[in-house]
């Protein structure tokens, strides 16, 4: 029963995320918010106590009734921010997950963002690339004075959805094939690697604390390309995605750790040659 409940919710998580892409209503919009904040009530009231449900239902209601009844475009935008958790708005997450432990904090970090991120797009204006960047300077900020675990987990989340905010604003096509590629790894990782819920796996966690040549590395680099407009930035876009298919195909662990390595030797390379192409030119 809970495999079944667990493949209708990301089957329904992903049609939501398509009509907010496709269509351009705020009525619309904000019944999807609504949905999905009816699901999330729904599946975690099971393993969690009544307080965070509270907390983050309060926090999508109010900020969904107010970005639809208000017309300023400015205090939309915020509001939608606030609803996703963007940084620095992302201050309301921490007392929705103090309670959330193993495989469920990872997945309220991949559930809670899934449908504002193609509304995010119809908002696009100059000024959300400083707020991107002043969220990531509080990011920095706000790591350098925690140290509870769950809470590292939170900002380091974070930060990844800020640095995929940022790379939509260079590519469009390639963000969302990103964003596309992210949500099927994740939908295998989460529960195979974490046991359903069980225990949580020290892959799943390094993955989140963003090491080299992980998701949040390759997004970085990739963002870095486009910035600087590097001809390869396609091409590394496809071999970001043959790695990790590979790496989700293949069971053996000494061929798994030797594609680790000869990828880290092939971005070092990329380091020294982006190196060696910005003194060049700049």
């Amino acid at each position: 029963m809970f495999y079944l409940f667990f493949v209708f919710l990301i089957l329904f998580m992903i049609f939501f995320c398509y009509m907010n892409f496709i269509l351009m209503d705020y009525f619309i919009w904000w019944s999807i918010f609504v949905i999905s904040t009816f699901l999330f009530v729904i599946y975690f009231k099971a393993f969690i106590s009544i307080f965070p449900i509270i907390s983050y239902y309060l926090i999508q209601e109010l900020c969904g009734y107010f970005f639809l009844i208000l017309s300023n475009f400015n205090i939309q935008f915020f509001l939608l921010l606030m609803k996703a958790g963007v940084a620095p708005f992302h201050f309301w997450i921490f007392s929705v997950t103090s309670r959330l432990v193993s495989w469920l904090l990872m997945w309220f970090f991949w559930f809670t963002k899934n449908t504002y991120f193609p509304v995010i797009f119809n908002f696009w204006w100059f000024s959300i690339f400083l707020m991107i960047i002043l969220g990531l300077g509080i990011w920095y900020l706000n790591n350098l004075i925690n140290r509870d675990f769950n809470n590292m987990m939170i900002i380091f989340s974070t930060e990844s959805f800020n640095w995929l905010l940022l790379f939509s604003m260079f590519s469009f096509g390639s963000v969302y094939l990103f964003f596309i590629f992210y949500y099927f790894f994740m939908f295998f990782l989460i529960p195979f690697f974490s046991y359903f819920y069980k225990c949580m796996s020290w892959e799943l966690i390094l993955l989140f604390f963003n090491i080299p040549v992980g998701l949040t590395f390759f997004l970085k680099i990739m963002v870095l390309f486009f910035i600087f407009n590097f001809s390869g930035s396609k091409y590394l876009l496809i071999y970001f995605l043959s790695y990790y298919l590979l790496l989700v195909l293949v069971n053996d662990l000494f061929l798994g750790v030797l594609i680790f390595f000869i990828n880290l030797s092939i971005m070092i390379f990329f380091f020294f040659f982006s190196l060696l192409y910005f003194c060049y030119f700049f």
